[in-house]
């Protein structure tokens, strides 16, 4: 709904508050839902991964996720690499294992694409592939420096988790893959989307691709436009006066709650 919102937003058209098309969300049928996850028993305090970004390509982060195959315990490994400031998916593949080669070659990818731009920090869990020699040598010879999450502490990676789980329930998403090529559309259309088309409410309503590039200002100015145009159209919804227009935060971080408190 909000993608929609804002799509039409950037667009020049407003037919009504974010709030007011949630209301009208609210009372419509929806389906999809993520499955909630069970609490996990608490476990002795570990010092928590602290990573801040307020450029693109300071912060990468990074995690394998399964996707089902046809048959009882067959998974398709899908590899991802985001942005941590923009949220933009810089480098991924699919394949049908995990391992540090592989692993390997989507950061030598990513790091070819982005035009040899290496980020500062690469965020990741603790898995195998992650803490692998291969791709830490890889990466710190580049002088990359490695940022781990606590021992089953998810959320240490919470962006990253939350685009797999944007993928993985968005309407049409398959329950089953039929194989490695219908495994590897299904991403590689994903990540299109997601860049491109999904305006994410963490960055302001942007898409990842105009934060990466700098876009999003263009859109922001457009916005506060068309929220001038609709409010002088209806003044009697804008009595409080015109509310400012979000705009793109400036920073991410992980375990980061502010700006000030990730320079210290």
């Amino acid at each position: 709904m909000s993608d929609t919102f804002a799509k039409h937003w950037s667009q020049g058209r407003m037919l009504g508050s974010l709030s007011t098309w949630s209301r009208i969300a609210r009372t419509l049928p929806r389906g999809n839902r993520p499955v909630v996850r069970s609490k996990r028993a608490r476990r002795a305090p570990v010092k928590a991964p602290v990573v801040f970004a307020s450029a693109a390509n300071q912060a990468w982060c990074w995690d394998i996720t399964l996707l089902p195959g046809p048959y009882v315990g067959q998974h398709f490994h899908a590899y991802s690499v985001m942005d941590l400031y923009s949220r933009k998916i810089v480098g991924f593949a699919v394949h049908d294992s995990e391992q540090d080669v592989l692993a390997r070659d989507v950061f030598l990818e990513a790091i070819t694409t982005a035009g040899g731009v290496i980020p500062d920090v690469v965020h990741s869990d603790s898995g195998s592939a992650m803490r692998s020699n291969l791709l830490t040598g890889f990466l710190t010879g580049l002088g990359v420096r490695m940022s781990f999450n606590r021992p089953r502490v998810s959320n240490d990676n919470a962006f990253k988790e939350s685009e797999f789980r944007t993928m993985k329930y968005r309407p049409g998403a398959p329950a089953v893959f039929t194989d490695l090529e219908h495994a590897r559309e299904f991403v590689t259309a994903h990540v299109n989307w997601y860049n491109r088309e999904h305006y994410h409410r963490g960055i302001g309503y942007f898409t990842p691709d105009e934060v990466y590039s700098g876009a999003w200002k263009r859109s922001h100015q457009a916005r506060e436009k068309t929220l001038r145009s609709y409010a002088k159209t209806h003044p009697s919804r804008f009595r409080g006066g015109v509310p400012v227009v979000v705009r793109q935060p400036g920073w991410a971080g992980i375990n980061t709650p502010c700006p000030e408190l990730a320079r210290h």
